[in-house]
This record gives structure tokens, sequence and C-alpha cells, in this order.
């Protein structure tokens, strides 16, 4: 399946799938670009040592891993953020249902 298939649906996915399976699945596809990039990099240290200059290869190696993720570190920060108003958001909820109301006398 093409990549611009797969995104396709997961923002269909995500777009129509209740709360608590959106945060998931979300989750899942941050999880799996997060391995195929430490994978790649994985990949490109072991071809390093081929080189002469391992230490310049290593580098930049690494660089392009630190790139890559920074994306995805950004949209996991931005999906607990969400993650932790929906919480507060609903312990307040709960915090209110259990209060009892005060009379204005």
């Amino acid at each position: 399946m093409s990549s611009v298939l797969k995104k396709c649906l997961c923002s269909l996915f995500l777009a129509f799938c209740p709360m608590g399976w959106a945060d998931e699945a979300q989750h899942a596809e941050l999880e799996e670009a997060r391995k195929q990039i430490v994978l790649q990099f994985e990949q490109a240290s072991k071809a390093c040592w081929r080189v002469f200059w391992v230490n310049d290869c290593l580098a930049k190696a690494r660089s392009v891993r630190y790139q890559s993720l920074a994306p995805i570190q950004e949209l996991e920060q931005k999906l607990r953020r969400e993650e932790r108003a929906i919480k507060e958001a609903e312990r307040l909820q709960r915090l209110s249902e259990k209060s009892p109301p005060k009379d204005s006398h």
C-alpha cells in the first residue's frame, strides 16, 4: 500500500472514530514512524563502518535521525497536551457532579 494511501486512510479513521480510538491510533502511528526512523539510523550507522571517515558518517546519520524525529516529537507533545486537557476537563466534570449545589439562602 502506498504511503499516500496509508495517510489518507489514517486521516479518515482519525476523523470518524471515537476520541479514545483516535488517541490510540495517533500514538500507534507516531510509534511506527519513530521505529522506521530508528531502523533507518541503525542501517546508516552500520554502513558507516565500511567507509574511511566513520565518525563523520556517524555524525551525519545522527543529524538525520534528530531532524527526522523532531516533527514526531512535536506531534507527541501536542497529543500529550491534548490528552492532559481532556483528562483535566473530565476531572472537573466529575468534581462538579460530586459537589452538592450551593443554596443561595
